[in-house]
């Protein structure tokens, strides 16, 4: 009995501290989405390493400000499901209704932009031409 015991304290404890390190990580993901944005210059720029400088790096509710953007939701997706999501500000200026997860936006011409990037990235890999 005391072998049992000590083996589910055990697995606890790890189950424990695999969920701390676990949301730890999760936590760092979202300091880097809340405190890492950096300004789009060019496709080039996106795929290029260490072209980004720490100066570079502005606050997501700064951004937000600058582009008068009440409110947004953020989803992150890895390994094709759902890694974290969290909502930022209101659904409407003036208004006081809160973003949440599940909030709808319209994505306008957002789409095309990243199209744009990913296409011209294999045009210069040679992949696809214009």
């Amino acid at each position: 009995m005391r072998r049992l015991i000590c083996l589910l304290t055990i697995i606890f404890a790890v189950i424990s501290c695999s969920r701390k390190n676990s949301d730890d990580l999760v936590k760092q993901k979202m300091d880097r989405v809340e405190n890492g944005l950096v300004e789009f210059t060019s496709p080039r720029d996106l795929f290029q390493v260490g072209s980004v400088k720490s100066e570079d790096f502005r606050k997501l509710a700064d951004r937000m400000k600058h582009y008068h953007v009440p409110g947004v939701s953020v989803a992150v997706i890895k390994d094709f499901a759902l890694d974290w999501a969290k909502p930022y500000g209101i659904l409407k200026t003036g208004g006081d209704r809160l973003v949440a997860t599940d909030s709808y936006f319209e994505a306008a011409s957002t789409s095309k932009l990243v199209t744009a990037a990913i296409v011209l990235h294999y045009v210069q890999k040679g992949i696809l031409s214009l």
